[in-house]
């Protein structure tokens, strides 16, 4: 597929035009569960030889039982009063997987849906209503705290939104795909971009604020804060403890400075004395005697201990090289990137516009074969690329 860049215009009418298909889409779910009713209803199937609506179904468009039964479902409860063609309007901009898992939600259930979530949140909250849990907090803000330790929120003290105190900034830090949800026992939150959703089973979800959020938020964080500062002073004092000592300095009257008489030269011979009754060594080299008052012993060197005079190391010549001494030469080190190519940048937009591109093209060849069930199941992986993209444009900006 040939590339080609996109313009800030055609990015904007890329996205009107899906969400125009997806509003499309939604609303295409309420008609066919409608017109479906009214053939069950009135009992058309007959007419073509069918004893039941899911046999018909099938047998002609490829529906199976369950989707026939979930097209109904919708109708009756996403179609302006109950039963028409029209979508309700709140309701526009929902794919028929995510219509499909709210089927089973509570009123109080629905107000805490969005389109921007995923499906698994949409089934967290199912979850929640259907386990009706009995234990909770004493404290409501504790699933805050809570929230921090799971997300691991204490990075967001390291970053510049949370240091400028803009809310607006921490708020795509906290939620950066556009919506989330968080359950902690009785409580379960659902944070969208303008509000959050708190909801204390069974009552009705309440609105809480994000400047009240990030209160608690900066509250706990701080007080961590000064746990660890607290920590690291009583750690101090053990550390010095287990310094080692340093040798204390000999005093000065101790301290003996060499003179000249305890300078030894390097190789300087042994002085061996013996009795002046005994003959000297033949081989022994005279040396000048000084015989000490009330002796009459003579110093001589001893022939065993007579030694070479050292050769400076100065005047010693080194070996010429030959090939048996000469040390094998190491070979060239060849730097790796000297014979890799250079890695190719990836282009998370690039991937991500590709697979949308893609996913059109097969919409549109299902859309020509009236392939609604396939439909379906494009349209949701369009709508979950398409919040994947408006994610990371509104990083990229």
């Amino acid at each position: 597929m040939e590339y080609v860049q996109m313009t800030l215009n055609d990015w904007m009418s890329m996205k009107n035009e899906l969400e125009q298909e997806l509003r499309n889409a939604a609303a295409g779910f309420v008609r066919i569960g409608y017109l479906l009713r009214r053939i069950e209803e009135q009992e058309g199937y007959k007419k073509d030889g069918y004893k039941t609506l899911a046999e018909w179904a099938l047998h002609n468009y490829g529906l199976s039982a369950s989707q026939v039964s979930r097209f109904k479902k919708i109708n009756e409860r996403y179609s302006i009063d109950g039963y028409s063609k029209q979508l309700k309007l709140e309701y526009a901009n929902y794919g028929q997987s995510k219509l499909t898992e709210m089927l089973a939600l509570s009123d109080e259930g629905l107000e805490m849906v969005s389109p921007e979530m995923k499906r698994e949140d949409i089934r967290e909250i199912r979850a929640f209503e259907k386990q009706a849990p009995t234990d909770g907090p004493d404290d409501k803000n504790q699933w805050i705290v809570e929230y921090i330790n799971a997300k691991g929120l204490e990075r967001l003290a390291e970053t510049k939104a949370y240091k400028d105190d803009n809310l607006t900034a921490m708020i795509e830090e906290v939620i950066p795909s556009g919506a989330g949800t968080f359950r902690f026992q009785k409580i379960m939150a659902s944070m969208f971009p303008a509000k959050i959703m708190v909801r204390e089973f069974p009552n009705p979800p309440e609105n809480m604020a994000w400047s009240d959020f990030f209160k608690v938020v900066r509250a706990e964080l701080e007080r961590r804060a000064e746990e660890k500062a607290l920590e690291a002073e009583q750690e101090m004092p053990a550390d010095t403890e287990e310094m080692p000592e340093t040798e204390p300095e000999m005093p000065a009257e101790e301290q003996k400075v060499p003179t000249e008489g305890d300078k030894k030269l390097v190789n300087e011979p042994e002085i061996h004395k013996e009795s002046a009754t005994d003959e000297p060594a033949p081989a022994a080299d005279p040396v000048e005697e000084q015989p000490a008052a009330g002796t009459a012993e003579k110093e001589t060197i001893a022939p065993a201990q007579k030694e070479e005079p050292a050769i400076e190391k100065t005047n010693v010549k080194p070996a010429p090289e030959t090939a048996e001494n000469q040390s094998p030469e190491e070979p060239e080190q060849v730097e790796i990137d000297e014979i890799l190519p250079p890695p190719v940048e990836q282009d998370p937009m690039r991937d991500l516009k590709d697979r949308f591109m893609a996913e059109m093209n097969s919409l549109k060849i299902m859309l020509d074969c009236d392939n609604f069930a396939g439909m379906a199941q494009t349209i949701e992986r369009l709508e979950h690329l398409r919040i994947k993209m408006v994610g990371l444009a509104a990083t990229a900006e």
